[in-house]
Order: C-alpha cells, then sequence, then structure tokens
C-alpha cells in the first residue's frame, strides 16, 4: 500500500500522481473486498488462500523485477 505510490513519486517527482495511484489502488479494494467474503464462503478456504497467495507472489515479483530494472517503467 505505500510502496507503490512512493516509488511513482520517486519516478515522477510529482505528489499528485503518487496521490492519483493511492486513489485508483482504493477502487478494487472496496469492489473486491465486497465479492472477496462472498467468495471464501463458498469456495474452498484452502484453494481461495493458495490462488490469492500465488498471485501476490507473481505480481510482487514483476513489481521487484521493475524497481531492479535500470529505468524502471511508471
Amino acid at each position: 500500500m505505500t510502496a507503490i505510490p512512493l516509488q511513482i513519486a520517486d519516478l515522477t517527482g510529482s505528489p499528485p500522481a503518487a496521490g492519483a495511484v493511492g486513489a485508483v489502488e482504493l477502487v478494487p479494494t472496496v469492489l473486491f473486498g465486497l465479492y472477496g467474503g462472498v467468495l471464501a464462503d463458498r469456495a474452498d478456504r484452502r484453494t481461495v488462500a493458495l490462488a490469492t497467495e500465488v498471485a501476490l507472489t507473481v505480481l510482487s515479483t514483476l513489481l521487484l523485477a521493475n524497481a531492479l530494472i535500470g529505468t524502471p517503467a511508471v
């Protein structure tokens, strides 16, 4: 929640860009949060937990790779 806006502010030097990223992060959190509870109740919890952990690992690895390249993309 903190790393991406900080990286955007560092790359662009624009506080409004970092704020916009924070606002854009809020929308999926609210929308998927509503459906996540229903999904956790209806599906096998181990499968849901495994799928979310795999997705988190893949996305975190992509963000790390972007941060480590010479000129990270915004």
